[in-house]
């Protein structure tokens, strides 16, 4: 990353050196395997995935070693959105929680929808797992803001009964327009969901790893309306008392013409899906190769990344 880019995120990014010590690690360039599949992909939002601390399992946070279940009719993984993401999505049960800035129910209400959906078993079966994740939220006021979502997320990874993974999507990155002045205000918001994070989690931080990253990168040009159009690669971070941080794990291509990806993009040298199935293995303690091929069956981005968890 040119030496402006850098000192911006650090200027917007001010409590995420913080975030761990040493424990932080920024990646670059990276790009997803097959640019072609992000149409199928929200690629307007930013993917975070945290790791807690009950042991390993994208776009979410990975504990290490250890057992855990959850109380949410068996599932280990929650996504804090309205749906769950596509990176999220398998063949293992996955919840969701989204906050509302609605007037919360009383519990009488409650008490009547159950008793409504009693004999229905699809919905029956639905209100219960609602209620559950209600329960790990309770305590914690709705907001919008960037750090309730930091304190929600939180409140369920540091539960003995709570999820182990969790994925948070924050919107806004899709910068066409003006993006001096909307990349400082996501990258602040950003940093304070972080701060959020770590601070509510406690204990649990020093076994925790949280990905950053997104589906696509941006031009390299800034476009006509002081903004950048859809590109190939982008930077992806990692977060975490489990991390192995202080880094940057780089290949940098340059940004001469002849060095640009379709003489627009930064050219991409990491594959994202690396990352990725580097981060889950080593956080579950199971093999690389065979998680990159679970995690990407048609993918060809070689060796997952290693050395990117502390042991």
């Amino acid at each position: 990353m040119p030496d402006p880019g850098v000192a911006a995120a650090r200027r917007n990014l001010n409590r995420c050196p913080s975030l761990g010590g040493n424990h932080e690690d920024l990646t670059h360039p990276v790009a997803k395997a097959v640019k072609d599949h992000l149409a199928t992909i929200d690629t307007t939002t930013g993917l975070a995935t945290v790791i807690g601390p009950y042991g390993m399992c994208m776009g979410v946070t990975l504990p290490s070693q250890g057992n855990g279940s959850c109380t949410i009719e068996g599932m280990e993984a929650i996504a804090f959105a309205p749906t769950v993401p596509p990176a999220l999505r398998g063949p293992a049960d996955v919840a969701s929680f989204a906050p509302s800035g609605l007037p919360q129910p009383t519990d009488d209400l409650l008490a009547r929808v159950g008793r409504m959906y009693q004999s229905d078993p699809q919905l029956h079966a639905m209100w219960g797992e609602a209620l559950s994740a209600r329960g790990m939220a309770a305590g914690q006021a709705p907001g919008q803001k960037p750090e309730d979502l930091g304190r929600l997320a939180a409140s369920f990874l540091s539960k003995p009964d709570g999820p182990r993974i969790a994925m948070l999507e924050t919107g806004g990155w899709d910068t066409h327009t003006g993006e001096q002045f909307r990349l400082t205000a996501q990258l602040k918001a950003l940093d304070t969901m972080l701060a959020a994070l770590r601070d509510n989690l406690g204990p649990a931080w020093d076994q925790t790893v949280v990905l950053v990253a997104t589906e696509f990168g941006r031009t390299a040009a800034v476009n006509g309306t002081g903004g950048t159009d859809h590109g190939t690669a982008s930077a992806a971070m990692l977060f975490g008392g489990a991390v192995k941080g202080g880094r940057v794990l780089a290949d940098w291509p340059g940004l001469a013409p002849t060095n640009l990806y379709e003489q627009r993009d930064l050219k991409p040298t990491i594959g994202l899906d690396a990352l990725i199935a580097g981060v889950a293995a080593e956080s579950f303690g199971i093999d690389p190769e065979r998680t990159g091929k679970a995690l990407f069956p048609t993918a060809n981005f070689g060796r997952p990344l290693q050395g990117l968890i502390r042991t």
